[in-house]
């Protein structure tokens, strides 16, 4: 790689350094790195770009599995009876959120079978996306497409099977994914170091989204 080249992708994470968490949960979803110094590291070697790509083609089958079992697991809740009276996958908010997460499921694994099925091709050169940080940003939320469509459907997945609970632990859940995602946009401008941190972020954040998306979509019964 170049000497501008690597100056040019040295800029990508540096432009966002000064947002404290938040480049690192673009990072994760963009990269699976929770730094995007260490991405920046990698792809600066000259067969960086490649080792890249080539870890991504090793992860996507993993993935593909697992998006499976998100799906045949939303289809048994979504047509099968639960097993104790006090539970109900019928109820209009978890009907609502386990059809999103079929729905997702659904485009997940075409998304998968697509990008495998591109994966065998030779990787874009990173020389054509240096110029850009938003071509860059674009490029890597494209390539993890298959990765964010799983974690949602996921999400929503989890968020229908704890909506279908009795509507003491309902509200419970809100208080918790509430104050979590307090304490994460109240250290924003802190530096989250360490991986379990950033997962906390990612995940309370997503959670909370797909939480007030289905209750905003089908609203809780307050009678």
């Amino acid at each position: 790689m170049a000497e501008g080249d690597v100056e040019s992708q040295q800029g990508f994470p540096l432009a966002l350094a000064s947002l404290g968490v938040l480049p690192h949960i673009i990072s994760f979803l963009a990269t699976g790195e929770g730094n995007l110094s260490s991405f920046r590291t990698e792809i600066s070697t000259p067969d960086g770009w490649e080792r890249f790509h080539s870890r991504y083609r090793a992860t996507l089958p993993p993935t593909m599995a697992a998006q499976g079992l998100v799906l045949s697991t939303t289809v048994v809740f979504l047509t099968t009876s639960t097993p104790v009276p006090f539970v109900s996958y019928t109820d209009p908010k978890v009907y609502g959120a386990l059809s999103f997460a079929f729905a997702l499921s659904l485009a997940g694994l075409v998304f998968q079978f697509t990008f495998f099925a591109m994966s065998g091709r030779p990787a874009i050169r990173e020389t054509g996306l240096t110029g850009s940080q938003a071509k860059m940003l674009t490029y890597l939320v494209c390539l993890r497409l298959p990765y964010i469509v799983f974690l949602f459907s996921l999400l929503f997945l989890t968020t229908g099977f704890l909506l279908s609970w009795p509507r003491t632990f309902t509200y419970l859940i809100a208080f918790v994914l509430f104050c979590g995602t307090g304490i994460t946009f109240h250290g924003i401008f802190l530096r989250f170091n360490n991986w379990f941190a950033v997962i906390m972020s990612v995940f309370l954040v997503l959670m909370l989204f797909a939480y007030l998306l289905v209750v905003s979509l089908v609203p809780l019964d307050w009678s």
